[in-house]
């Protein structure tokens, strides 16, 4: 162990307050388990059930007890806590007026990043044509100004920012590339190379069964995949579809172990969650992915690319070519365990944490 792990082992380590696909919880449980003294405590979850070591269930609060508590809570971190690992622009206070003050007593910073929180539209106008249609919550380019402000003040206090993949473009905008990670993808720890199927033993039905299941709809395209289903069943395609929505997590991955093809996105342009578990259970994904995101991050990613103008046509191709499928099974499952290995991204972190000394 190098003398930079042993100090990190001396030290107090808090993921939270926020909680994003329990990422926090990944790596706190992991940090613990090996001897760091890891804590994920959170604000809320707003009813997500994730894993977190302390809920504080602030919501549940009137606005005046609530901010009381968020201050309490601050000053019990500031004075117990050396390294604060934040996610989705979170901290303890409104603003994140609580930085300078974490900076002043000396604390390490490091923010994750995980979506909608720092994608600016004038960006991805300019790569995706379907950018139009993100205008769910704050991916509008009336809150472009107000996020890059954001990221301006976090810039002056944040030693660390994590923007994987599709996020890095739009966080280098405001933040200098030399504190950006890019490399770490500990987005999507919920799934990893000891998840995957055996790639020598795939089979597929010479009927697939074809699985979309959108967390929401909107950003999902779900309309479109709809739609290309209608034609593909106008045109005499013979395939079995399957649309699951609000599913518990272990009914959804039997589903997803299941089917022959996994239908994800064609909005956003990017690549998460869903489409790592379609590549570890050796199924192929049809997906709408940015092609630089491809080219500069995951050449290798064997994602089936459409787009919401010629989705039924790539499926109908994909349905009728079952040695293509089993073909794409198998470099899932290899992408996966080139990408997504669950010790090598824990310890990527721990490296990332100890450059901070």
């Amino acid at each position: 162990m190098s003398k930079k792990s042993k100090k990190l082992k001396s030290i107090m380590i808090l993921h939270g307050p926020g909680t994003v696909g329990g990422i926090g919880w990944s790596l706190s449980s992991w940090q613990r388990a090996r001897g760091f003294v890891s804590e994920n405590i959170v604000h809320d979850d707003f009813g997500m059930h994730q894993l977190y070591d302390l809920n504080l269930r602030m919501s549940s609060f009137s606005k005046l007890r609530k901010r009381m508590l968020q201050i309490s809570f601050f000053f019990f971190a500031l004075f117990r806590y050396d390294l604060f690992q934040f996610y989705y622009n979170r901290t303890f206070l409104p603003l994140n007026l609580d930085l300078p003050i974490l900076r002043l007593f000396g604390k390490k910073i490091i923010m994750t990043y995980c979506g909608s929180e720092v994608r600016l539209m004038c960006v991805e106008k300019q790569r995706n044509p379907y950018a139009d249609l993100l205008s769910l919550g704050t991916d509008k380019p009336k809150y472009d100004i107000r996020k890059k402000i954001i990221m301006w003040w976090q810039n002056m206090w944040i030693h660390r920012f994590i923007a994987v993949r599709n996020l890095y473009d739009s966080a280098i905008k405001v933040i200098p590339e030399h504190k950006i990670t890019k490399t770490i993808w500990l987005n999507n720890l919920g799934f990893n190379s000891s998840d995957c199927f055996d790639p020598d033993v795939l089979t597929t039905r010479s009927r697939p069964v074809l699985v979309h299941a959108p967390s929401d709809k909107g950003i999902k395209g779900t309309k479109y995949v709809r739609q290309a289903i209608d034609e593909l069943r106008n045109r005499g395609v013979e395939f079995d579809y399957r649309e699951i929505y609000k599913v518990p997590n272990v009914e959804a991955q039997q589903i997803y172990q299941g089917c022959d093809i996994v239908i994800d996105q064609f909005i956003v342009g990017g690549i998460g969650t869903l489409a790592f578990e379609a590549f570890g259970y050796g199924k192929p994904l049809v997906s709408y992915v940015l092609q630089d995101v491809i080219d500069r991050d995951m050449p290798d990613c064997p994602v089936w690319n459409a787009t919401i103008d010629n989705l039924a046509d790539k499926l109908e191709y994909l349905i009728c070519q079952p040695k293509l499928r089993l073909e794409l099974g198998r470099k899932g499952v290899e992408f996966v365990k080139q990408h997504l290995d669950y010790e090598n991204i824990q310890n990527e972190v721990i490296r990332l944490y100890e450059n901070l000394w």
